[in-house]
């Protein structure tokens, strides 16, 4: 199976809450990257993630929809793992950028993450595009 790379170059945090209270917790951002497979260079991609409304941040599971600007196969769970792990990164408890402990209520809207990463993941072309 090929690997594809993908260079994240930053994160646009649309925006997000964190209550105490569940009920109000959302969040939602996109992602920017490139991708390079089969010796191809795609750029100007981008994914939206979210947190559905009214779950809980730190402990249930970020959606990632699907890239923008690609339609080729794809292996949509390892890229989802690698693109909720780079966020949690960028914003939670014990993140890089904006750590958050628990029992707070906190807004946050239009912040720009520049924090470059960059992963692998294999590409299944034999998949119907791996969604």
């Amino acid at each position: 199976m090929p690997l594809a790379t993908i260079d994240i170059t930053k994160c646009i945090q649309d925006h997000q809450d964190i209550g105490s209270n569940n009920d109000l917790s959302v969040m939602r951002s996109r992602i920017f990257f490139s991708m390079s497979i089969n010796g191809k260079k795609i750029e100007d991609l981008y994914v939206d993630i979210s947190q559905p409304y009214g779950t809980h941040y730190a402990s249930e599971l970020i959606e990632v929809g699907r890239p923008v600007g690609y339609d080729g196969p794809f292996a949509h769970q390892a890229f989802s793992n690698e693109i909720e792990a780079y966020y949690r990164k960028l914003v939670g408890e014990g993140a890089s950028v904006i750590s958050i402990g628990g029992g707070v209520d906190i807004r946050m809207s239009n912040n720009t993450f520049v924090v470059p990463y960059s992963f692998k993941i294999e590409i299944d072309n034999n998949s119907a595009g791996g969604w």
